[in-house]
């Protein structure tokens, strides 16, 4: 991974249909500097995991993607999604907000609510991560999420109104700083520290499967980033992307 610019650069759009797809296509045109954000007040058509949407207010929330120039392995890509979260989970810590968990594959929860999501993709070049897009969305000033009661925002948690740009900025720094330390310590420390914030790892929670509803234990994320339960029957197995609904 090359190093990255004292000052990041910030490019802000009004409007956008995926800031993931901005950079995907700004990466097909130029060569891009290292840790670049595309940041928009409004995106029009926001993309989840699988296919799913990222909806959010215009001009209320932090909707961005940072640009990564790597030369990873491709069986590190879920590290990718771990140091995110984590550095997600940094900033909210920093703000006040005590109960912050990440919930496999790619959320972040603060007080049992999501508050943050994050979409990963990959530019490969035989079996190495040339780049990376890191989507990530982040609910700030956002106070009404149209009758869901499984979201939250920073504003919510704080009573307080926020400067987005300023809060991108620390998202950055974030970042930047748990790729710094992953580089020095490894997959080891960001494993460890991940299963530190992941919701249900070690305790019996409810979930669901194809087989139906079920009591079991996180017990880790494999190396292909599948999340592995211990069901009450004591089979262990290593679950998909929506294979499995963890309940909170």
């Amino acid at each position: 991974m090359n190093s990255f610019p004292q000052n990041p650069v910030f490019i802000h759009l009004d409007v956008v249909d995926s800031t993931n797809n901005y950079a995907a296509n700004l990466l097909k045109q130029t060569k891009v500097v290292n840790g670049t954000v595309i940041m928009t007040k409004r995106q029009e058509k926001g993309k989840g995991q699988r296919g799913t949407t990222w909806q959010s207010e215009p001009d209320k929330n932090l909707i961005c993607s940072v640009i990564l120039d790597l030369n990873w392995q491709v069986q590190d890509v879920f590290d990718l999604n771990m140091i995110t979260a984590l550095a997600l989970s940094d900033v909210l810590k920093d703000e006040g907000i005590k109960d912050v968990k990440v919930k496999w594959p790619n959320d972040v929860y603060a007080n049992g609510k999501k508050i943050a999501g994050i979409l990963i993709e990959t530019q490969l070049s035989g079996q190495m991560i040339k780049s990376a897009i890191l989507g990530i969305g982040l609910n700030v000033n956002q106070e009404n999420f149209y009758g869901s009661f499984d979201a939250t925002s920073v504003t919510l948690e704080k009573n307080l109104t926020y400067d987005v740009n300023l809060l991108a900025k620390t998202c950055w720094l974030k970042l930047v700083n748990r790729l710094s330390a992953y580089k020095v310590n490894g997959k080891g420390w960001v494993k460890a520290t991940y299963y530190d914030h992941l919701m249900g790892f070690g305790e019996i929670s409810a979930y669901r499967d194809g087989d139906g509803p079920f009591q079991g234990r996180i017990t880790g994320i494999d190396e292909a980033g599948r999340l592995c339960i211990e069901k009450e029957n004591g089979v262990l197995k290593a679950y998909q992307i929506k294979e499995v609904k963890q309940f909170v």
